[in-house]
């Protein structure tokens, strides 16, 4: 299965191993001509308005048990002391075995039984696990998850941004960085570029711009670069933890602690140089090689 639809595979993989949906019928076959005007993740419920032609307007609720305070933290606990999801759901990324950190917390990120998920409905009877109009909202949250497996957090009672402010705290602290100072640590100088021309803006030949190769002197001028040591050192490094790759006998964080402050001695003393001296100090005349002095 490709990345992009792994997410709403497995939800489809779940629904069938829930027995909520017949595996041998094409989902989105039985919930044929229901429309999902609007969908809406909450923590503990999925809201969905739809429409049919010949049933008319339908509002569906599916609830889903979310996790208890307990058993979040716990996950989060479990997920802290993994250097390498942490690292990852830091990043933004949602690791497909994400589940296996939830079992060993004691959890689950997908309902593991069928009693966890339950629906109303205008159009749907309680009992009626077959309604058309329930099948085309569950057949709408597999699509979704494959643009947002985040969504699958917050149906559970946490929203990527508790996830990750718990992350960070827990990460911090076996760092020995306060939340302060890593929030510190973000607040640094951000150069945008300059908005795009529109499409429908001529586009001058490239032999045009061969004097504009490195940039356009205003928009040179106008960047200002923000050269400093970091307000926190090693902050990353820090936060990922040592990596789990590395046996015992070697301290890979001592070791990359140590190139890192090199390369960042060495990025400070190339930006503070003094300016080399001017050529022209030396008697060698540029005339006399061809060339023109600036």
């Amino acid at each position: 299965v490709d990345d992009q639809n792994w997410w709403g595979k497995r939800w489809l993989t779940l629904l069938n191993e829930l027995g909520l949906v017949n595996p041998r019928v094409p989902l989105n076959q039985r919930a044929a001509g229901w429309r999902v005007r609007q969908l809406e993740v909450f923590p503990g419920r999925i809201e969905a308005d739809l429409h049919s032609r010949s049933e008319g307007d339908c509002q569906v609720t599916v609830h889903v048990a979310p996790l208890s305070e307990t058993e979040w933290e716990d996950v989060l606990d479990t997920l802290g002391s993994q250097a390498l999801y942490s690292a990852q759901l830091l990043a933004g990324d949602m690791p497909h075995d994400i589940d296996q950190v939830f079992e060993r917390a004691g959890a689950h990120l997908f309902p593991a039984d069928r009693d966890h998920l339950s629906h109303d409905g205008s159009c749907c009877a309680g009992q009626d696990r077959n309604c058309p109009a329930l099948l085309s909202v569950l057949t709408a949250v597999g699509e979704l998850l494959n643009d947002d497996p985040w969504l699958l957090f917050r149906l559970r009672g946490r929203d990527r941004q508790q996830v990750l402010r718990s992350l960070r705290g827990r990460r911090n602290k076996l760092s020995g960085t306060s939340t302060e100072q890593a929030d510190a640590s973000n607040n640094t100088f951000v150069y945008r570029a300059p908005d795009r021309p529109e499409a429908e803006e001529p586009v001058a030949p490239l032999n045009d711009l061969v004097d504009q190769f490195w940039g356009r002197a205003r928009d040179q001028q106008d960047f200002q670069p923000h050269i400093a040591s970091p307000l926190v050192e090693l902050s990353l490094l820090r936060r990922l933890g040592p990596p789990q790759f590395a046996d015992h006998t070697t301290d890979a964080t001592e070791l990359l602690a140590g190139i890192y402050r090199r390369v960042t001695a060495a990025g400070l003393a190339l930006a503070f140089a003094p300016e080399p001296e001017d050529e022209s100090d030396t008697g060698v005349d540029d005339t006399d090689h061809g060339l023109i002095a600036s």
